[in-house]
């Protein structure tokens, strides 16, 4: 399980949780959608927001977000240790045009910030399948963004 952004490590190297997990997270600016999903029938909720995802990791993501009310539904409550609905995350662009992600994900902890200089909150998920593929390509991208053309 993710921990608190805080507690991931800055440099995008593994480290160990204390149940002596490894993970490896990047540090980012991934814009992406975030909306509610019916568990039972897969169906969306109408309406979706604008994340910047901070963190990311295999099992998990920290988000930020203006505000937490889609359609009447709290993203962090509607989601968290329910069985009725999830998190969906779906990058505002694809890193790679053969890729089309959508990611179910569950509420763990929120907080409020300051990002960007504004209010917003930051949201801690835990991903419901581990995204070992998506987390790949998010960091071979970066890694050609970074290389000097």
């Amino acid at each position: 399980m993710v921990g608190y952004c805080e507690q991931l490590s800055t440099d995008g190297y593994p480290y160990t949780t204390k149940f002596g997990i490894l993970i490896s997270n990047i540090q980012t600016e991934l814009v992406m959608q975030v909306g509610l999903q019916e568990i039972q029938s897969g169906k969306l909720i109408p309406g979706q927001l604008t994340t910047t995802v901070v963190n990311v990791s295999q099992v998990g993501a920290c988000l930020i977000l203006p505000k937490l009310d889609i359609n009447g539904k709290h993203l962090f409550f509607a989601t968290l240790n329910s069985d009725r609905y999830n998190l969906f995350l779906r990058p505002e662009k694809q890193l790679r045009e053969e890729d089309d992600f959508t990611i179910p994900a569950q509420s763990l902890w929120m907080d409020s910030c300051e990002y960007e200089s504004r209010n917003a909150f930051k949201i801690g998920v835990q991903f419901l399948q581990k995204q070992k593929g998506f987390f790949r390509q998010l960091k071979d991208t970066l890694k050609d963004r970074a290389q000097p053309t």
